[in-house]
């Protein structure tokens, strides 16, 4: 805890007390001017829920109409594994790189749909397993996809200290521009990965104005 004002002092009959208490004073000092903040730690969600879908006989395709086959609830961690293979596959087509900048775009998105802005509220899940949300399917994680989640867990990306609805669509291959504008390209990753660029610069590349930040202040 800090020390109460009463009891920072400069100088002292014992070695070294001297320089302890010019840091207090120079800590407190710059509480008072604002350069020294209380960071924010972020709690990913436990468990998120998922709408399984299958396809509506007799009803055209559409990445939105499909019929329900029921509710599961399962932990964040999980989910997002088995999101990032399916969202960018086939999965030896892209870089390193190019993954991690999607373990963070599809890892955001699945995030603001639990603790943001609620996508159907009342329905009973966060998200749905189609291209609606993100395309989920059990069983489907692999080696070099769960290593980019690992490598970007430790890491939180925010607009103005917010979550924000990370969206991404699949761009063109070979070329950097999303589809859509304020939006990440999954085959654009792949293209700026190429160019030697690491998944930080695509996020802000792609994003904006954007903090990409630890998830624990307390943490280098």
């Amino acid at each position: 805890m800090p020390q109460p004002f009463s009891r920072l002092y400069i100088g002292s009959s014992k070695g070294g007390d001297d320089l302890q208490g010019v840091l207090r004073v120079a800590l407190v000092s710059l509480l008072l001017a604002g350069v020294v903040a209380t960071a924010q730690v972020w709690e990913y969600p436990t468990t998120i829920r998922v709408l399984l879908t299958a396809p509506a006989p007799g009803q055209p395709s559409g990445e939105c109409n499909r019929e329900s086959r029921g509710i599961i609830q399962v932990s964040f961690q999980e989910y997002v594994r088995h999101v990032l293979p399916n969202e960018w596959g086939p999965v030896a087509a892209f870089a390193d790189e190019a993954l991690k900048a999607g373990a963070m775009a599809a890892k955001t998105y699945a995030w603001y749909r639990v603790m943001g802005r609620a996508k159907y509220p009342g329905m009973g899940y966060d998200v749905r397993d189609d291209a609606c949300d993100q395309v989920y399917r059990q069983g489907s994680a692999t080696l070099r996809t769960d290593r980019a989640i690992e490598a970007t867990w430790p890491w939180v990306m925010t607009r103005e200290g917010q979550l924000f609805e990370s969206q991404y669509d699949s761009g063109t291959r070979g070329r950097p521009e999303p589809l859509y504008a304020g939006r990440l390209s999954q085959w654009g990753t792949q293209f700026w990965a190429e160019q030697g660029k690491d998944w930080r610069w695509m996020l802000r590349y792609y994003y904006g104005t954007i903090e990409i930040h630890h998830r624990s202040p307390h943490q280098p």
